[in-house]
């Protein structure tokens, strides 16, 4: 799943704080054998239809583009987060010296790795991915600028230019930088959201080819999907109705579990204990918006440890996918 919600072109730096400073590197997915991602995105809701087969390869080249994006929002994205985070909103105070951790070049070797993740995922996709290429290509475009326009800060604060020019190249960097996120702010949703749809149909194909027997295999993944979900209801009507499928594939996917008995697979065991913690988690965001749906700030605390949960979830659903590959999910 790739993050999101409403902003404003005023608004960007609050967004961009907000919304893309990583949690966990919490935007989450579940994508290919790759597993876990950090993205998480309000899209339009759409009825669970009938999806198409996945080939390998499609299910390939959304792993690297799982790998492109989070690495994108991992040290490229730092660079924007560190310059929010020290200049003010309104741009800099004449006279005044900023001190910017030297991100960038950690932040172009990542986009190098990231854009051959891209590379990879575009040299291989189908007719039904090529849409994504764009996509990419432009929210990496937008942070390459980011990132230099980071150095160029730095070295301007740390070389104390801004006593020899009265600031005045501070404010030119600083309207850039702000044109600059709110180029990338759009263009990562519009990415985030293509990502995450196709995700979505991945998912819904997986869930059909183990539908039949209903074991190890289709239980992880039908509960992780509803998680999935249930991190995209930020607003009440849509979490309560995510959290009424969650609560009902819940009590399923125990009485699977609870039947194994101590046949229970040792790893699935794993796996069951963070459900129970992401459930519990679940539970009390569910009271919350049902007794102070208001109070954005809790709504906000159960959001980041639901992203956190769901990431350790994960991480325990890839090692079950390893063993599934080798036959020894039984």
């Amino acid at each position: 799943m790739f993050t999101h919600l409403g902003k404003t072109h005023t608004d960007t730096r609050k967004t961009i704080m907000k919304y893309y400073t990583i949690p966990s590197l919490a935007l989450v997915l579940i994508l290919g054998a790759s597993g876990c991602s950090k993205l998480n995105k309000v899209l339009p809701e759409k009825e669970d239809s009938a999806a198409p087969a996945v080939s390998d390869q499609d299910m390939s080249v959304m792993g690297h583009y799982a790998e492109g994006f989070n690495t994108i929002i991992g040290k490229p994205h730092e660079c924007l987060t560190e310059y929010m985070s020290k200049i003010p909103e309104e741009g800099p105070e004449a006279g005044k010296k900023y001190t910017l951790f030297p991100r960038q070049n950690f932040a172009s070797t990542a986009l190098d790795a990231a854009k051959k993740q891209f590379a990879e995922a575009k040299k291989g996709a189908s007719s039904k991915l090529t849409h994504l290429g764009p996509l990419a290509d432009a929210a990496v475009a937008d942070l390459e600028q980011i990132v230099a326009t980071f150095a160029e800060a730095h070295k301007y604060y740390d070389a104390e230019n801004f006593k020899d020019d009265g600031g005045a190249k501070g404010k030119e960097l600083h309207e850039k930088m702000v044109k600059l996120a709110g180029s990338y702010q759009a263009n990562m949703e519009k990415l985030e959201n293509a990502l995450s749809e196709v995700e979505r149909q991945q998912t819904l194909a997986e869930l059909k080819k183990y539908e039949a027997d209903k074991g190890y295999s289709y239980w992880f993944r039908a509960f992780n999907f509803e998680a999935n979900q249930l991190l995209k209801g930020v607003d009440k009507a849509r979490f309560e109705k995510s959290f009424a499928k969650l609560n009902e594939i819940y009590s399923s996917l125990k009485g699977f579990a609870d039947g194994k008995g101590d046949q229970l697979n040792a790893t699935f065991k794993a796996y069951m204990t963070q459900v129970e913690r992401f459930h519990s988690i679940a539970t009390k965001a569910s009271r919350t918006f049902a007794e102070t749906p208001d109070n954005a700030e809790a709504i906000a605390k159960h959001h980041d440890d639901l992203i956190n949960a769901y990431n350790t979830m994960i991480n325990v659903s890839n090692s079950m996918q390893e063993l599934e590959a080798n036959n020894l999910l039984k």
